[in-house]
């Protein structure tokens, strides 16, 4: 047995995340950032959602201006992962991309609930920070209603204290991002607060309700996603249909769906979503990045996007300004 297999098997084994990052980053456009290289200037906290969405604009602004003033167009990729059920693989994608260049911005639990009782999240915290001393960004994953048992009196202490304990591990905590989680009883999440005015200093909100421009890409809803088809979870479909030079593109993961060491439970969605299918063929023929050769012949040939897209992309911005930034739900 594998001991990084998930209880609950995945769909999809560790080689569609391996084959994929050597892909990319074969490409000489690819950029690999996280949230800590984004250009947030302000230290002081952001007291309202429209501060927030304020300081979104100007590091926009600012990430626009620098892709221009490079002699070469490039594509920047943003990985995120979301730990959640899956401590031990986390780590191992953390340990995986670092060992190969790559780096990726991960939120972390410093506690979870388990039938109703408060536990320690069990994640090798060391172990992650090794990786952040080769360039991973890490960030504080709210669950802090959940653990406040629902209470709203009682988040904003649950908060700092999370904070807290990841910033005394030795983790550079400027960034955070919302637990998904179970609603209570009167249809409020842990996304539903707005958390950065809890903190003593400027904290960027990453995804799950608010985050910065760019497209994105969210595996989250897995397994109902790939059961009724939805092209929009083929993470190849997406990157083909939204990259192009000179853009970015935020991709969250949960790293948990991606160590199955069978096709098993992945063959109950085979009709509905024949990328898996075949997927796990070129994966028992040991050939995984030969999934991904459309990608790698697209990152070859990739040009500016066309004025079509820059037209339809603006309007879409603007929206999202002005019914504010949000991500795909967890």
């Amino acid at each position: 047995m594998n001991w990084l297999a998930c209880k609950r098997p995945g769909y999809l084994p560790f080689t569609y995340l391996a084959s994929l990052f050597a892909i990319l980053k074969q490409s000489p456009r690819v950029r690999f950032r996280t949230f800590a290289d984004l250009s947030f200037n302000s230290d002081a906290p952001f007291r309202t959602e429209k501060d927030l969405k304020a300081a979104y604009k100007a590091e926009f602004r600012a990430w626009k201006k620098e892709v221009k003033s490079n002699d070469q167009p490039v594509i920047d990729i943003l990985f995120m992962h979301d730990c959640d059920s899956g401590p031990k693989q986390t780590v191992h994608v953390c340990e995986h991309q670092a060992a190969n260049d790559i780096v990726s911005t991960t939120a972390l639990f410093t506690r979870t609930m388990i039938k109703g009782t408060e536990t320690p999240y069990p994640i090798d915290y060391d172990r992650l920070l090794a990786t952040q001393e080769q360039g991973n960004c890490f960030t504080y994953h709210c669950n802090a209603y959940q653990t406040a048992g629902f209470d709203p009196s009682k988040i904003e202490a649950h908060f700092n204290e999370d904070m807290e304990a990841l910033t005394r591990r030795g983790f550079a905590i400027n960034h955070f991002s919302p637990h998904g989680g179970p609603a209570c009883p009167n249809g409020l999440r842990n996304n539903s607060f707005f958390y950065p005015a809890y903190a003593q200093k400027a904290l960027i909100w990453t995804h799950n309700r608010h985050g910065p421009v760019g497209d994105r890409y969210s595996d989250g809803g897995l397994a109902p996603r790939l059961a009724r088809g939805d092209i929009t979870v083929d993470l190849q479909y997406r990157l083909m249909k939204a990259i192009a030079l000179n853009t970015r593109f935020f991709i969250l993961l949960h790293p948990q769906y991606y160590f199955s060491e069978t096709p098993d439970r992945a063959k109950d969605v085979f009709a509905a979503s024949p990328w898996v299918e075949e997927f796990w063929r070129w994966h028992e023929k040991g050939q995984p990045e030969q999934y991904w050769e459309p990608l790698r012949q697209f990152l070859t040939n990739v040009r500016h996007h066309s004025l079509w897209y820059k037209t339809r992309h603006k309007l879409w911005q603007g929206y999202n300004f002005i019914k504010a930034i949000k991500s795909p739900a967890p």
